[in-house]
């Protein structure tokens, strides 16, 4: 597939002395190379110095649908306007994200119209003009979306009845969406595989198809089951779970008891529990645990840091524990799994003692 050019402009949010010099404007740069089936649709120029250094991948799975995966790091607070269109309708944005923080806004919108999100937090973003604006705060940020039309939306549901809020996109109505909600299980579980590479290249586009499919749907059953425009109180629910969330991926190795989050927060534990049942269906440390689990996947598929760093990272005092919780929930330990990921081609045998 033929790589588009762009350019794009980064700008600091908050430039030094108060004033913005007119050359202020900084270039980003991109990190990662495409393949034939990626196709870069956020610009970018390869020779400035970096503001912000971006990576992603950007993958067109079927008529009217694209999934991305991208990771940027900031030096400073910056900004940039975004194109969330394809010239001629709007992107519906459904986004996961995954590490740190960002905020979408319609810049031309008359509304507080903007997307918050952390790394505890998904959310759908629309601007009907396809006019956007990215804010990012210093440090990482990594996240994974999936940007429809209207038109490859309607292809791909069909018939499927859509909550309100989709199906006036699909209609082509000019409403404005900014929603969010707290990660479920699924959704990072589903994000995190589409970032760890497939090893099977034939059939990766059909894998991240089943992985788009697979955020969608939960994003479906999420926006059907909202009611917080009708009820104050899940709102409050909703934002409870999400500064859990906050809390604990922010320093997993803290040894945090229920009553210690519960009092930090001005709640009860059964609260928090009873909020986490509500929006994930466990409770929160069985949360948490998963959590872990596939933070730590995400960690030994990098290869950057030793088996040892990655449990004591993650708070477990004994390497053997985090061996043993890791091989229960993928099937191998970590140091097979990640020998798999850097060799995915290499076949793993066991070796035998002969004797005589």
């Amino acid at each position: 597939m033929e790589q588009d050019t762009f350019h794009t402009f980064w700008r600091p949010q908050h430039p030094t002395g108060g004033k913005q010099r007119s050359d202020s404007t900084a270039r980003g740069r991109v990190a990662a190379p495409l393949c034939d089936e990626e196709r870069s649709c956020w610009p970018c120029v390869p020779d400035y110095p970096d503001l912000v250094t971006e990576s992603f991948q950007v993958y067109p799975l079927f008529d009217g649908l694209h999934l991305g995966k991208i990771q940027a790091h900031a030096l400073q607070d910056a900004e940039r306007e975004l194109n969330l269109g394809d010239g001629e309708s709007p992107f519906l944005i459904m986004r996961v994200m995954l590490e740190g923080r960002d905020c979408l806004s319609a810049p031309a919108s008359r509304s507080n119209h903007a997307l918050a999100l952390s790394a505890s937090s998904c959310g759908v973003f629309c601007t009907p003009d396809s006019r956007g604006k990215v804010e990012l705060p210093s440090g990482h940020c990594r996240h994974v979306n999936l940007c429809f039309n209207p038109s490859g939306l309607q292809a791909l549901l069909g018939d499927t009845p859509l909550p309100p809020l989709v199906q006036n996109f699909v209609d082509g109505k000019a409403t404005p969406i900014a929603w969010q909600h707290a990660t479920t299980a699924l959704q990072r579980r589903s994000a995190v595989d589409v970032t760890i590479p497939y090893d099977n290249l034939s059939l990766r586009h059909l894998y991240l198809q089943s992985k788009a499919l697979e955020l969608t749907v939960e994003f479906l059953r999420l926006l059907n089951h909202d009611k917080t425009s009708r009820e104050p109180h899940q709102s409050q629910v909703k934002r409870l779970v999400c500064n859990v969330q906050d809390l604990l991926t922010s320093a997993p190795a803290m040894p945090f008891t229920l009553e210690d989050l519960a009092q930090q927060l001005g709640s009860s534990p059964r609260q928090l529990n009873d909020a986490f049942r509500q929006h994930h269906g466990m409770t929160l440390f069985d949360w948490f645990h998963d959590w872990k689990m596939e933070r730590a996947r995400e960690l030994v598929a990098q290869g950057e840091q030793s088996i040892k760093e990655i449990a004591f990272d993650l708070g477990y005092r004994h390497v053997s524990n985090f061996n043993l919780a890791f091989t229960k929930c993928f099937g191998q330990p970590p140091a097979r799994f990640r020998t798999m990921v850097a060799f995915p081609n290499r076949k793993m045998v066991s070796k035998t003692r002969t004797t005589g």
